[in-house]
């Protein structure tokens, strides 16, 4: 099997580390730009590389497979990640350990056992032009969403990571919501929003969050039921009966009155979104306008 390794030195666990010996026969890159990750990708594509491994957070999967589908030109390798960044997302949804390794990874990928799949997000805006690649990744989110992940940020600097910092984060936006008035971040942003070509429907929003993961960090549940694909969560703005909604809305519960308080679960194939001040995804907050996301072909991943 052909190994690449994608190392980002500056992710939260890599910094006090250099990466391990791996073998000669291992492609290795540690970008530094946009431009030398797409490079190091062509280079892996035109090798014809097998297994792709990601050494990073949640930001450097996000980057490494914005730029692999066009590197790749859709023959997507076999992607493993190893997870040295802040939240570590997606390897919570997979289920793998902290202290995964590169070589315990090339190790699992020679299992078919030790495999699943996850279709990523693909988010374009207008006005970018053909020559800007869609952006890919697995959690998108816009409204109290963004100050949610400024928060986690302030969190991460004063040494509050993973799950922690989630809750963190969580529990600041709640809070500046209960507690900030009208004028507050409950206020929200006029959004327009249209699910799979539909008529877009324009109201205050407080908050939309989409992801194609299944698993969460402290055992959330913001969708409902785990199950594949997209999924999406759009919640009025003022949040009417925020703490008992929040409560029922992350164990995954489903009250008759959650709906009706302005709390909507969906399951859509396409969404379009007019707008948006800003936007989320994987961490990396976006400048916003009109933005379309979809879900998008799957990743094959490997498990421990």
């Amino acid at each position: 099997m052909r190994v690449g390794v994608i190392h980002n030195p500056r992710s939260h666990r890599n910094r006090a580390r250099s990466p391990g010996p791996v073998s000669p026969d291992v492609i290795h890159a540690a970008p530094d730009t946009p431009e030398a990750l797409a490079r190091a990708l062509e280079a892996m594509a035109e090798a014809k590389v097998d297994l792709l491994i990601v050494d990073g957070g949640d930001g450097t999967l996000r980057d490494v497979v914005t730029r692999a589908w066009p590197a790749f030109e859709g023959r997507l390798p076999l992607l493993a990640v190893v997870p040295h960044g802040k939240t570590n997302v997606l390897a919570r949804d997979l289920g793998l350990p902290a202290r995964w390794s590169v070589e315990a990874a090339m190790a699992a990928a020679r299992s078919l056992a030790n495999r699943t799949s996850r279709p990523m997000l693909e988010v374009t805006r207008d006005g970018d032009g053909d020559n800007v690649p869609a952006l890919r990744g697995f959690v998108f989110g816009t409204g109290a969403y963004v100050g949610a992940t400024r928060m986690a940020t302030g969190a991460h600097r004063i040494g509050i990571i993973d799950s922690l910092a989630v809750g963190a984060a969580l529990i600041g936006a709640v809070f500046s919501t209960a507690f900030g008035g009208a004028q507050g971040v409950g206020a929200g942003e006029r959004l327009a929003l249209a699910l799979d070509g539909s008529a877009s429907e324009t109201r205050q929003r407080f908050l939309i969050l989409a992801s194609t993961l299944e698993r969460f960090p402290l055992k959330f549940r913001p969708f409902g039921r785990p199950r594949p694909g997209l999924k999406l969560l759009d919640v009025d703005a003022p949040p009417r009966r925020l703490i008992p909604a929040l409560v029922a809305i992350l164990a995954g519960g489903e009250p008759i009155w959650l709906e009706r308080a302005g709390y909507r679960r969906h399951t859509p194939q396409a969404v379009s979104l007019h707008g948006l001040e800003a936007f989320v995804l994987d961490g990396e907050v976006y400048p916003g306008g009109h933005v379309t996301m979809r879900q998008g072909p799957a990743f094959t991943f490997v498990t421990a």
